[in-house]
């Protein structure tokens, strides 16, 4: 009686995104929040976030997520996006490792 316990999915590469892009979309309320906070110092501030991340294969953790230097919105905004990634985890994981990144973007609108 041999088995595995639990079930991993193999996505394909766009449903491994659209199941990533769907996860942080579960943040966006508290993105949006974090951009509130920075926009009461700083009327006009604006810009993109762009974050490059892991997801652990097995546990679907991401890990490891940092802006990379072409984002543009204030530092505040950028930590506040990164910190936000932590805890979150895809549901199903997969069996392969992702390499990510995704962009945010944050305007006045």
């Amino acid at each position: 009686l041999g088995g595995c316990s639990g079930s991993f999915h193999a996505r394909g590469p766009e449903d491994y995104k659209q199941a990533t892009r769907a996860l942080l979309e579960t943040r966006q309320a508290e993105f949006q929040a974090c951009y509130d906070n920075v926009i009461k110092t700083d009327p006009n501030a604006a810009g993109t976030v762009s974050v490059h991340f892991l997801v652990e294969e097995k546990t679907g953790k991401i890990t490891s997520p940092k802006a990379l230097p072409e984002s543009s919105a204030p530092a505040p905004l950028q930590e506040c996006v990164v910190k936000g990634l932590d805890g979150l985890a895809l549901d199903p994981p997969d069996q392969r490792k992702g390499d990510a990144t995704m962009v945010f973007e944050f305007a006045r609108g």
